[in-house]
This record gives structure tokens, sequence and C-alpha cells, in this order.
């Protein structure tokens, strides 16, 4: 079916979509969110404003609408920059925290789940512009349920699932990184989930963000974290990573990763003496340099860990970083 729809014949399932009646609305969203993979038909839907049926749906609808017109979003999302699909801060904000609250009827382990924070990822990405004086991310921070349902997803859900939600949290480790720490300490799932994830995922952003954000729970609750840690057996292999990624960024001549956080972070610390649990901003340092901060987090801990960081080729690695840096005073 969806081969023989052409552009122009999906203009009967936009004006559905704005129908007064969300019972109608939610139906031609369900349809719509199987067609918008489509670049022509998401480029009339656009131009058609369905993404106020959108809204009014994530806004109004059931569960299952919900999720249909999350999916929709996602996949405008992947396509136009955001400014396009979205217009202005409330607009934005709106879906930021519809997104988030649509998570709560969700499967962790279905695809509506991942889809969901997949759009919520995208958005949270945007920087300042044109159409947003401040960034969406921030609407995160002031609904602090917002937080507890994407950490919930972080210690409860299958990896793409936990993958997204550190790409999210991580965002505002420079802003909010007491209370980050607050609510990741309160699941204790989800410090496990981190440092899991730090392990084995493939994904450099997921290893820095995960990094960022074990640091604000540290800062916390330091000997709690890494009690939980170490009872869970991820404390030593968490080490060989983390002195993995100090080595790989030994390699980089450039900053290759990039988790958005806020720029404010630099203008509080400019003037400020650094402190050890001062929560990095990871838009402007090499995964590298978060491992070394949660390294120096874990060595402080016990002396086990001094010793697995030395077994684990830390000490070399820390020589090869400052040799390199002394050489060229512009690489972190």
């Amino acid at each position: 079916m969806i081969s023989y729809i052409v552009e122009g014949d999906v203009e009967p399932l936009i004006k559905l979509a704005k129908s007064s009646s969300v019972d109608a609305a939610e139906t031609a969203v369900a349809a719509l969110a199987n067609l918008l993979f489509d670049p022509f038909i998401a480029a009339e839907a656009l131009a058609e404003d369905v993404v106020s049926a959108l809204t009014r749906v994530l806004a109004e609808g059931t569960s299952e609408g919900k999720q249909n017109a999350s999916r929709a979003l996602h996949q405008l999302l992947k396509q136009f920059p955001v400014g396009d699909v979205l217009k202005g801060n409330a607009q934005c904000r709106f879906t930021v925290l519809a997104l988030v609250d649509s998570l709560r009827a969700m499967d962790m382990d279905g695809t509506d789940a991942a889809d969901t924070l997949g759009a919520i990822a995208l958005l949270v990405r945007t920087k300042q512009g044109v159409n947003f004086t401040y960034p969406p991310w921030l609407a995160l921070g002031e609904i602090p349920s917002s937080l507890e349902l994407l950490i919930y997803c972080l210690a409860e859900g299958p990896p793409l699932v936990q993958d997204k939600a550190i790409e999210i949290l991580s965002r505002l480790c420079g802003d909010q990184p007491a209370v980050l720490g607050d609510l990741l300490f309160a699941n204790s799932r989800s410090i496990v989930s981190l440092a899991n994830r730090i392990i084995n995922s493939s994904s450099s952003e997921v290893k820095v963000g995960g990094a960022a954000l074990l640091i604000c729970a540290a800062k916390e609750k330091k000997g709690l974290s890494m009690d939980s840690l170490d009872s869970s057996g991820y404390l030593k292999p968490l080490i060989y990573s983390l002195v993995d990624m100090v080595k790989q960024s030994c390699n980089c001549s450039s900053l290759d990763i990039e988790v958005f956080a806020t720029k404010g972070f630099m203008e509080r610390n400019a003037f400020q003496e650094v402190d050890v649990f001062d929560i990095p901003d990871p838009a402007t340092v090499l995964g590298g340099t978060v491992a070394l901060w949660l390294l120096s987090v874990i060595a402080s801990f016990h002396s086990k860990s001094k010793l697995t960081v030395m077994e684990a080729g830390g000490l070399e690695a820390l020589c090869n970083k400052l040799a390199r840096h002394t050489s060229n005073p512009q690489v972190y």
C-alpha cells in the first residue's frame, strides 16, 4: 500500500489528523507514523503543519495515540532540522516534556520506548538559535519527574534504551549535577547500568556521557556509589574500560566526542579553583579527560582501586597524555 502513495495522496490523512475528534486524529496519526519515513511524504506533511496535530495527540490522546505521535515526530526529526519541525521555545518545551511523559505507559523492551527516546535525543542536541532562545534540554531540568522517568529507562531498559537515556541525561551534567547525582543514587540499578554501558557500548558518546553521569553520582555519594559498583562486579572492568578511553584519546588530534552540555559550566568555573568533583563539560573535553576525572575518583576510594588502575596501564596512559599535552598545549 505504501508504495502506491504519492505526493498529494497523504493530504486527506493530514486533514483527518487535524480533525476536532481526538479519536479520528489518532487514527490518522497511526497511519502517518508508518508513512513519514518517506522524504516526499514527510516534506508534504511538514508543509501542511502536521506537527500541530501530532502535539495535540501527545497532549490529549490515549497511550497508544501518544506512542504513534512520538514515532511520527521521530521520523520528522530524523529528516529535518529541529527548527523546521518545531516553532519556538513554547512548542519545543511542550514536546520535550510530553514525549518524556509518554514513556510512563510504554514497555521498555518495545520499539516505542526507543523511538520516543530517539526523538528526545534529537531535540536535546539542539542549541540556541533563531527559533530557540534557550536549549530544549533545559525543560528537563524544570520538571524533576521527567528526569526520574529517564533514569528509570536507564536502570530498567534494554541496551538501546539505556544508551538513548544516557545521551539525553548527559546534556544536564554541567547544569544539574547535584540533581542528577541524587536521582542516580536513589536508583542503584542506574549506577550499575552506567558502568555496563561504558564497558560494553560501541558509542563514544555513550561512554563519555556515562562517565560524566557517574561523576555526578560520585560527587553526591562517592563511597556508596563505589560500593555499588564494587559489589556488582563492574568496578574492575570499568577501570580497564576507562583506561582504554584515555589511551584512545592520546591518538586523537581533535575533539572527536561531543556530548552537549551548557556553556555556562565554563563561565561559572573560569575563575574558580578546580576540584576533583567539578563536573566536566563533555562538549569541551576529550573522552580521555572525562575518563581521567572518573579514574581519579575511583582511585581515591581505596587502595585496591589504585592497584587496578596501575594493572590496567593507567599510569602509562596518563604519562602519554601529559607528554602529548606538553608538546601541544592546545590539546586537552
